[in-house]
């Protein structure tokens, strides 16, 4: 009978191909812990849809500064009346003949005008003429808090004109420091209805302008409709010269080129810092503009020169993905799904490699052939206990640090003083609102989820399972 050689090959003992699975498992809970980790620090380090609604309130605040909104969302903190600008010579400067109480109210709107009448001295050509004066649009607030070397806008030096927030990022940033200290100013609401006409041997106030200059008389009735025949005097904010007075000064359409000068009857005086423009924009907060203004600043470092309409457009394109944008194989993903599904998928993984690890635990025995697989888990020396209790343990537990941590001190950047100290708060935390409180509810318990399954990962980590001994005694006697 013909002998043939037949080799029979062993079976793999079953314990190789389940310690190779828990490998698998432990590079996969490596890596998803190091790429949250890597996704954290290479993210972006602030909110684009914070710094869009940042930039959106700027540009409101921009289009809304008037005299008007000033004087309806700032309470006045007194009235000046004579002590600054001298109105006691307006008020001489009436005529018993045409005297009137009752001061024309400036309402700051478009196109507003009244009708007059100018009473030309003695001696004139004519006795009387009238025109149409043309109520100024701008020009109409005067801050005496602006020194010449605080100019900070170039060709407007009156940031409290409408208008005059600054129209770029790097203009309003130094704007805004500015405010950080009080800051008057000073708003005409009303204009005396009689005035003095400036020329030659005239001086505003004094008595032989009352007895021997021209004067003019607005009317009562400001709203009524000019007549298309009359001139029309543009007025301006002005001070005669050698007088304390300040009102509204235009030029007459005349040939010796006289001007009119009404004084203001009443301004308020308003004071304006950081703290009252806070209350009308409850997400700003007073400080420097990169503390208030955090995600803004740091989204805009380099397009300070450029307008804020176009900051605004710029920022918008990022806006909708979220605080960041993680790109992971090609595809992005709003970091609210990262910070959501994050720990979920760690503890996931923990708690699958914790169930098999607790199934292995005990049933390996010394020549069992998973100790013959390459893998830090199954390697009983010092150095690689050290790794896999930091890749166990460790490594999870910072990756959800990293991830949740982030994002509360995100949420919380509004209510802490980070000049300070990064933990300086400047509201309490019971008032804090309720999704930061989750949101650091859901890190601790994720985070003590993390280190508990660790922890019991260690426990049941793969050990060498001792062989009970048995041994005869020795005999007594031989």
């Amino acid at each position: 009978m013909p002998s043939a050689n037949v080799s029979i090959s062993k079976p793999v003992h079953w314990s190789k191909d389940f310690v190779e699975h828990l490998r698998l498992v432990h590079f996969a809970l490596v890596a998803v812990s190091v790429g949250l980790i890597l996704l954290v620090l290479s993210a972006k380090s602030y909110n684009p849809a914070t710094a869009l609604r940042q930039v959106q309130e700027i540009i409101l605040l921009q289009k809304s500064w008037s005299p008007q909104w000033l004087l309806e969302n700032i309470i006045p903190s007194r009235d000046n009346v004579a002590a600054f600008y001298s109105l006691n010579e307006a008020k001489e400067a009436r005529y018993p003949s045409v005297e009137r109480s009752d001061n024309i109210r400036i309402t700051y709107k478009p196109g507003q005008h009244v009708l007059g009448t100018v009473y030309w001295k003695r001696g004139s050509p004519q006795s009387t003429s009238s025109f149409v004066f043309v109520f100024p649009e701008s020009s109409l607030v005067m801050p005496r808090w602006l020194s010449a070397q605080d100019s900070i806008l170039g060709n407007q030096p009156d940031p409290f004109l409408p208008g005059g927030v600054p129209q770029t990022l790097s203009g309003f940033h130094t704007w805004w420091d500015i405010l950080q200290r009080p800051s008057t100013v000073d708003i005409p609401t009303e204009v005396c209805p009689t005035g003095g006409i400036i020329g030659e041997n005239t001086v505003i106030g004094d008595a032989q302008h009352k007895n021997l200059g021209s004067f003019v008389v607005l009317s009562e009735n400001s709203t009524v409709d000019s007549p298309a025949n009359l001139q029309r005097v543009e007025l301006l904010v002005g001070r005669p010269s050698d007088s304390r007075q300040i009102g509204y000064i235009g030029d007459l359409p005349t040939k010796k080129k006289e001007q009119a000068f009404f004084a203001f009857g009443k301004i308020p005086q308003l004071v304006v810092n950081q703290e009252k423009l806070t209350k009308l924009f409850p997400n700003w907060h007073p400080g420097s503009f990169d503390t208030t203004f955090r995600d803004l600043d740091r989204a805009g470092h380099e397009l300070g020169v450029l307008d804020l309409m176009q900051v605004k457009t710029i920022i918008s394109d990022d806006a909708p993905k979220g605080v960041e944008v993680f790109e992971v194989f090609g595809m992005k993903l709003p970091s609210a799904l990262i910070n959501s599904w994050g720990p979920v998928i760690v503890l996931a993984v923990q708690l699958y490699f914790f169930v098999y690890l607790r199934q292995l635990s005990g049933n390996l025995h010394p020549d069992d052939a998973g100790w013959d697989v390459p893998w830090i888990g199954m390697d009983q020396s010092s150095l690689a206990r050290i790794m896999f209790f930091a890749t166990l343990v460790l490594l999870p537990a910072i990756a959800l640090t990293f991830l949740g941590g982030r994002d509360i001190l995100q949420m919380t950047a509004d209510y802490r003083d980070t000049a300070k100290g990064l933990l300086s708060l400047k509201v309490p935390i019971k008032e804090w609102g309720s999704k930061i409180l989750e949101s650091i509810l859901f890190l601790i318990v994720g985070l003590i989820s993390a280190l508990v399954l660790g922890c019991l990962s260690w426990k049941y980590r793969p050990r060498i399972k001792q062989e009970p001994s048995y041994s005869c005694p020795s005999q007594l006697f031989e």
